[in-house]
């Protein structure tokens, strides 16, 4: 007599940044890897913008993402930085139960110094005669 009745029921979550990077800084030159972790049920997407505009990937911006259960941990690394990346970056998370964003500050700064012991370098790659009465010696800054 009695029918078998069932029931589903999709439970929501929503989509919780629980972990990500903080204010950074780097030289221009170096290369940066900054985080961001989410969880929610739905699993979360991500998206990454950088002073409100959406981040561009290429062969210098590169973003990763692992999931793990209901948890996506997403990298966003920037190779050879440039002044230009300086900027405030945010991380979005969401699903269809809601959304939740962090946002940190990247700051560049000054130049990457590529020849440490310059003046040592050009010294060194000149060629002085053994006749010579040449010298060189380095001065304090």
């Amino acid at each position: 007599m009695y029918e078998d009745w069932w029931t589903c029921v999709s439970v929501s979550e929503p989509a919780e940044i629980v972990s990500h990077s903080e204010n950074t800084s780097v030289v221009i030159g170096e290369s940066v890897a900054v985080f961001c972790e989410s969880r929610g049920v739905h699993t979360p997407s991500v998206v990454w913008t950088v002073d409100g505009s959406p981040v561009h990937t290429n062969s210098r911006v590169t973003i990763s993402e692992s999931a793990t259960g209901d948890t996506v941990h997403s990298t966003l690394t920037i190779d050879t930085v440039a002044q230009s990346d300086d900027g405030v970056y945010s991380c979005v998370a969401s699903n269809s139960a809601g959304s939740d964003e962090t946002s940190f500050k990247l700051t560049v700064q000054g130049e990457q110094n590529q020849h440490e012991n310059s003046f040592e370098a050009v010294c060194e790659s000149l060629f002085i005669s053994p006749y010579s009465t040449s010298s060189y010696r380095r001065f304090p800054k």
